[in-house]
């Protein structure tokens, strides 16, 4: 993805976004939402009507805070720094952030039983 980092320093955002572990999850969640909306009309309908508003209201919300967005530059420019440092040792500590999602080994939950057991036998 060339075009994502082409910014020197991304945010720590776009990296948290960059990572694969994160955007095949996202991508995984958003497959599920579309798939659920194309099923269910009804349902769709609703997330539509609720897609619009929240985006018309995230626009007049952001045009609203960029004069104070653009107070806080330095503060969340370092702020940011913050958090990419924080980003550096977690990537070092957790390699699995560089696998896609379905390359993490899942948990195995002790004592789970299949659909057709029963308890006792």
């Amino acid at each position: 993805a060339k075009g994502l980092w082409a910014d020197p320093d991304p945010s720590v955002v776009q990296r948290v976004a960059a990572l694969p572990l994160v955007r095949t999850t996202c991508t995984a969640i958003s497959g599920a939402y579309s798939a659920a909306k194309d099923r269910h009309p009804l349902l769709g309908s609703a997330c539509r009507l609720a897609e619009h508003c929240l985006g018309g209201l995230t626009s007049r919300a952001l045009g609203r805070a960029q004069p104070l967005l653009d107070r806080l530059q330095p503060q969340l420019a370092t702020v940011n720094d913050l958090a990419c440092r924080g980003l550096d040792k977690l990537e070092e500590k957790l390699p699995l952030l560089q696998q896609p999602s379905d390359a993490v080994p899942r948990p195995q939950t002790p004592g789970r039983r299949g659909l057709g057991q029963r308890r006792g036998g």
